[in-house]
């Protein structure tokens, strides 16, 4: 029965102040309510009408959290992470918290099929030597990693 109440005052709030604000408000009342799912459809109402409002930040590390703690889908936990730093890059306490959560996402090397990532030798940018690594293959859980090692521009070893 208290719940109503508290519904009635967040109806109010978003007709006096537009649907944006409905968006934002409702998904703080479900993750309180520990309705995750209800509460990232709400934030993503809110991101795709506001992207650049001063919330948003806030919205994008709500909904980034949420991917990451109820449901582990760190991919969408990235997205999100990663448009608050692009977005907000000089709001220095987003830009902390968003960092954190990059590094608390399991997914440190992307190993979907076809992803990649290089090592270079820091003295000439990776022009003298540079390891190339890529993801061929993935079945579940298991992935195939295949690396090349390079001096200069010629190959010298392939796993």
């Amino acid at each position: 029965m208290m719940a109503w109440p508290r519904i009635a005052v967040l109806a109010a709030a978003a007709l006096l102040s537009g649907c944006d604000t409905y968006h934002y408000l409702l998904g703080t009342f479900h993750e309180d309510g520990r309705r995750p799912v209800l509460a990232v459809n709400q934030y993503e109402k809110f991101l795709a009408s506001r992207p650049h409002d001063p919330r948003a930040c806030e919205v994008r590390l709500r909904t980034a959290e949420l991917y990451r703690r109820f449901f582990g889908r760190c991919g969408e936990a990235r997205a999100h992470y990663e448009a608050a730093v692009r977005d907000f890059p000089s709001d220095s306490s987003c830009l902390e918290r968003a960092k954190t959560g990059l590094l608390r996402c399991p997914d440190y090397f992307p190993t979907d099929e076809g992803r990649t990532w290089v090592y270079v030798d820091s003295a000439s940018g990776g022009k003298a030597m540079r390891l190339e690594w890529e993801a061929r293959a993935s079945s579940g859980g298991v992935t195939s990693i295949q690396s090349a090692l390079y001096a200069g521009a010629r190959r010298i070893q392939a796993k």
